[in-house]
């Protein structure tokens, strides 16, 4: 695992979303459908492009390494965004001044599953073709 690629894109797959929430939200809460699909855009728009360039530098093992960088990115995600629930709720709105675990997963945390089904399945493919020749 390249650690500093993997660090710098387990902050941006946290980022992206965290600021197209925070940014759209005042403008679009009576829309939350929408801004739901803003949010997912966002988040697989990042996760795609980097788990594309996280794979570009991988030689071997692709599905282990699709398994531990999504769960790296998944908890990174989960932990940046409760520490920042918690600190400074009113950055992120729809969980507030109740910020638990379980609201922070049910409310937010859910979106980031997505990040280790695309690495994964990212993985499984690269090693499938690895084999196929």
């Amino acid at each position: 695992m390249r650690w500093a690629i993997a660090l710098i894109c387990g902050f941006l797959i946290w980022v992206v979303p965290a600021a197209i929430d925070s940014l759209l939200y005042s403008y679009m809460s009576s829309l939350m459908n929408i801004l739901d699909t803003f949010i997912l855009v966002g988040l697989l728009t990042t996760a795609i492009a980097c788990t594309v360039r996280y794979f570009k530098t991988t030689e071997n093992d692709f599905l282990m390494e699709g398994v531990e960088i999504g769960a790296l990115w998944f908890f990174m995600a989960i932990a940046l965004g409760f520490i920042t629930a918690v600190v400074f709720p009113a950055y992120i709105p729809r969980v507030g001044e109740e910020a638990t675990i379980y609201t922070f997963i049910m409310g937010i945390g859910v979106f980031f599953l997505l990040v280790p089904t695309i690495t994964i399945a990212f993985g499984y493919i690269l090693e499938k073709k690895m084999f196929v020749r």
